[in-house]
């Protein structure tokens, strides 16, 4: 068990990955998504394989009241152009994190934070959905 404090600085510092640090890919704007990247080279013959990688990405909603979390994790994954090659937790898993949570939310009754919805993020919406109407 943690003190509450604790818990609050834990909260804090994995919603700072998410919005600052490795899994920015992560971020889905209004449900305040926290997490832990990972990566690690796969064990080869006593040795390790560098290019060999598991990637994860463990991501929390809502940190300000965490109830669901979200695993994922890809066996060697490659990177690709759009990642400029990167195959890290942080580039692989945590997108995908990011997909999951955009849609299974509503679906766990879970609102978005209006706050977090600027009306630039709330335009980008509108336009993203009539460009998807024939």
């Amino acid at each position: 068990m943690i003190s509450e404090k604790t818990s609050a600085t834990l909260r804090t510092l994995m919603r700072l990955v998410v919005q600052k640090g490795t899994a920015q890919q992560a971020d889905v704007p209004g449900y305040r998504v926290g997490g832990k990247t990972g990566t690690a080279e796969k064990a080869v013959g006593g040795g390790y394989a560098r290019k060999a990688l598991l990637s994860s990405f463990a991501g929390i909603f809502p940190m300000d009241d965490p109830r669901y979390l979200v695993f994922v994790m890809i066996d060697e994954p490659q990177g690709i152009k759009s990642t400029w090659n990167y195959a890290g937790g942080g580039w692989t898993a945590a997108p995908t994190v990011a997909d999951v949570i955009l849609r299974i939310a509503p679906l766990l009754g879970v609102r978005p934070h209006e706050e977090d919805n600027g009306p630039f993020q709330q335009a980008a919406f509108v336009i993203e959905d009539s460009r998807k109407k024939p």
